[in-house]
């Protein structure tokens, strides 16, 4: 990757991070022209049409990051979250699966797929992911403890999904989960 490219990626980051959309997606289409093959420029692409609430836009650059980057950790978990959201909970759950292949480290791509397991109904693929997510982000997360409860409700187990919930009305009170 060149050094011009690099400086449009850095400005229109820069751009991006203080709402002038206009102005990054000059300097990312700029750095896209100069490097089509970049995934990470498609990648940022989809982020500032994310930002836009352009979610069409938004899916195909992600897609396009993917394309050329199939293990691209931040494209999949993006596009995972598009796709949850969206109610398309079948292709989340696969493309969830990727990120958290891409980056086993990752606490919000194993959070997003136990979201997404759990809207399945398929809780026992739902529980080891939501407590790896709970595991990574170092017991911050208390929607993961959320999930927990609703997971352990699903399977059954009533007594300590209440634990979960009081965990985090205890731990969080102020806390929207």
């Amino acid at each position: 990757i060149s050094m011009g490219v690099l400086k449009e990626i850095d400005k229109g980051t820069e751009a991006m991070h203080k709402n002038r959309a206009d102005e990054a997606r000059k300097h990312f289409l700029k750095a896209a022209q100069s490097a089509p093959q970049n995934p990470d420029v498609q990648y940022l692409l989809g982020q500032l049409e994310a930002g836009q609430n352009n979610t069409d836009a938004a899916r195909a650059r992600y897609e396009q990051a993917i394309a050329l980057s199939p293990a691209h950790e931040h494209a999949l978990l993006a596009l995972g979250e598009l796709q949850l959201h969206s109610q398309n909970v079948g292709n989340a759950a696969t493309t969830l699966e990727k990120a958290v292949q891409a980056n086993t480290m990752s606490y919000r791509a194993h959070f997003y797929l136990a979201a997404a397991y759990v809207q399945q109904r398929k809780f026992a693929d739902a529980e080891p992911h939501v407590q790896r997510a709970i595991e990574l982000s170092a017991d911050k997360l208390p929607m993961g403890h959320a999930l927990l409860g609703e997971i352990l409700a699903g399977e059954g187990d009533h007594y300590a999904a209440r634990h979960e919930f009081e965990l985090v009305l205890h731990d969080y009170p102020n806390d929207p989960a």
